[in-house]
Formats: structure tokens, sequence, C-alpha cells
């Protein structure tokens, strides 16, 4: 079960980080693809911790 818990926070992690790059890329320089990169990554953090703390709520209740 903890194998797949993650495989999913993976998955939706690197998702997460494809998407924001995805919508960060619009009109942006090549330049900055390592800064797209790097905001990716704090935002599908911030969607990770978010939803896992929401999950924690739900398992409790």
């Amino acid at each position: 079960m903890r194998r797949l818990q993650a495989a999913f926070r993976l998955a939706s992690a690197v998702l997460s980080i494809a998407a924001v790059t995805m919508v960060l890329g619009q009109g942006m320089p090549e330049s900055t693809f390592v800064m797209r990169i790097a905001v990716g990554v704090l935002v599908a953090a911030m969607l990770q911790v978010g939803y896992e703390a929401t999950e924690e709520q739900s398992a409790e209740a």
C-alpha cells in the first residue's frame, strides 16, 4: 500500500511540475527555463503539502 502511495505522490508531483512549467512558459524567453522549473517545483511542493494536510484531516474525522 505504501508503494502505491509513493508512486501516486511521485506522479502527482511530476504532473504538477509539468503543468506549472507549461503555464509559466507562455511568453517567457528560453533563458528563464531554469527559473520556470524552480517555480514549478515550489508550486508542486505546496500543492502536495496541502493535499496531504487535507487527507490527514479527512482520515481523522
